[in-house]
C-alpha cells in the first residue's frame, strides 16, 4: 500500500509538472522585439482597424470576471515576459468579457461556451482558431504559432 505522504509527494509532482511554465518555443524566443506588457484593447472594430493596418492577427482574450482560470491565464501567460513579446509580435489583442459589451457579442458570434477561450482572428475578423481552457505558456504560444501557420 501507498503511503498517504507519497502519494501527496506523487500528485505534488504530477501537478506541478503541468502547471509550471515551459519554454517559449525556440521560433518565437529568438530575435522577437516587441515589449514584455501587451496592450489590450476593449474595441472589436478598433482591433480589427490596427490589425489591418499593421497586417497582424488578432487575439482575443474571452473571459468573464468569475473565471478562476481567465485569472491564471492573465497571470502566467499574459504578464509571463516572452510570451507576451511572442503575442505582441505577431498579434494585435483584445480583451473581451462575454457578458458585456463587445465581448458578449464576440462570444456569441464564435459560439464560446466555455471560459477562458482564445480566439484568433484573421485582419478581417474571420476566425482561424479558437484555445479552449488555460494551459502554461510554451504551450500557449506554440498552440497560437500552430494556428498562425494553419496546422
Amino acid at each position: 500500500m501507498i503511503r498517504p505522504a507519497i502519494l501527496c509527494l506523487w500528485v505534488l509532482a504530477a501537478v506541478f509538472s503541468q502547471v509550471l511554465p515551459v519554454t517559449v518555443p525556440q521560433a518565437m524566443a529568438k530575435g522577437e522585439s516587441g515589449s514584455s506588457k501587451i496592450a489590450w484593447s476593449n474595441n472589436y472594430s478598433q482591433t480589427l482597424k490596427a490589425a489591418g493596418a499593421k497586417k497582424k492577427w488578432v487575439l482575443v482574450d474571452v473571459y468573464t470576471d468569475w473565471c478562476h482560470w481567465c485569472k491564471r491565464l492573465d497571470a502566467d501567460v499574459y504578464e509571463e515576459p516572452k510570451a507576451a513579446k511572442f503575442i505582441n509580435t505577431s498579434f494585435i489583442c483584445m480583451k473581451a468579457n462575454a457578458e458585456q459589451g463587445d465581448g458578449q457579442m464576440l462570444a456569441q458570434k464564435f459560439g464560446v461556451r466555455g471560459f477562458p477561450c482564445t480566439l484568433v482572428l484573421a485582419p478581417d475578423g474571420k476566425l482561424k482558431g479558437q484555445i479552449g481552457g488555460y494551459h502554461p505558456p510554451g504551450e500557449f504560444c506554440q498552440m497560437l504559432s500552430d494556428i498562425v501557420k494553419g496546422k
